[in-house]
């Protein structure tokens, strides 16, 4: 099972007030709501490597930009 596909099960699992398994107490379905939550803050606060690369290039790609710029500048002073 995929992280993708254990995340949405746990989602369904808290809106239905539940948990997996056979013992449905109380004390496990706030452990489940309480994993959940924390599994939220994983997603708001990483990023993919597909993200990440794409924040490189961007940074390279600027450094770059800001580089021929200060060249051009140099060329042109008086």
């Amino acid at each position: 099972m995929s992280y993708e596909t254990y995340f949405e099960l746990i989602k369904a699992h808290v809106a239905e007030g539940k948990t997996s398994g056979n013992d449905q107490s109380e004390k496990l379905i706030n452990f489940t709501r309480l994993n959940f939550q924390r599994m939220k803050r994983v997603y708001k606060t990483t990023i993919t490597n597909e993200e990440f690369h794409v924040l490189l290039h961007n940074a390279y790609t600027l450094d770059k930009t800001q580089s021929i710029q200060h060249e051009i500048k140099e060329l042109i002073k008086p």
